[in-house]
C-alpha cells in the first residue's frame, strides 16, 4: 500500500476515534448538566469539567495513537507496538470512567401519578470491557513478539530474496 493511502487510512481512522472517544462522550457529559438525575445530584458542574478535560486528555492521547497504529504497515513491530499502547490507553479510558461515579444512575420517572426510579448499575459492564481490553493486550503482545522474532516478508521481500 502506498504512503498516501497509509496516511489517508490513519487520519479516518483517527478522525471516527475522535468522534467516539472524545465528541461523543464530552457531548453526554454536557448533556448531564441539563438533566434531572437524582443520583447525580452530588456531582457538581466542577466535577463534570473533570470527567471532560479526563475525556479530552485520554482521548486525544488515543486519536493520536489510532492514527500511527492505522497508518504503520501490517505485521510489523510499529503497528504491534502502537497497538499495544493503544490498548493499555483503552483500559486507562475505561478505569477513569468507572471510577468517575458515573457507573451509578438512579433516574427518576414520572409516570403521571405513580412516581418510579430506574436504577442503572454499569460497572459489570466496564469489568467485561476491562477483561476484552486485557485479552487484546496479550493478544497485542504476541504480534509483537512474532514481529521481532519471526518478521512476515511481503510479496517484494521475497521476490527480491529468490532472484539471489
Amino acid at each position: 500500500m502506498s504512503a498516501s493511502k497509509m496516511i489517508l487510512k490513519g487520519l479516518i481512522a483517527a478522525a471516527t476515534t475522535y468522534v467516539f472517544s472524545v465528541w461523543l462522550p464530552i457531548y453526554l457529559f454536557s448533556q448531564l448538566n441539563t438533566m434531572d438525575l437524582g443520583a447525580l445530584s452530588g456531582i457538581g458542574p466542577a466535577d463534570l469539567d473533570r470527567f471532560k478535560y479526563w475525556i479530552t486528555a485520554i482521548g486525544m492521547l488515543t486519536v493520536a495513537f489510532t492514527f500511527f497504529s492505522a497508518s504503520a504497515p501490517v505485521n510489523t513491530g510499529r503497528k504491534a507496538l502502537f497497538s499495544i499502547i493503544l490498548t493499555l490507553l483503552g483500559a486507562l479510558y475505561f478505569y477513569i470512567f468507572s471510577f468517575s461515579g458515573v457507573t451509578d444512575l438512579s433516574v427518576p420517572l414520572p409516570l403521571g401519578t405513580i412516581q418510579g426510579t430506574l436504577f442503572i448499575d454499569i460497572r459489570l459492564i466496564l469489568v467485561a470491557a476491562m477483561g476484552v481490553i486485557m485479552l487484546n493486550v496479550f493478544l497485542g503482545l504476541y504480534d509483537l513478539i512474532i514481529a521481532i522474532i519471526a518478521p512476515i516478508q511481503n510479496e517484494n521481500n521475497i521476490a527480491s530474496t529468490r532472484r539471489m
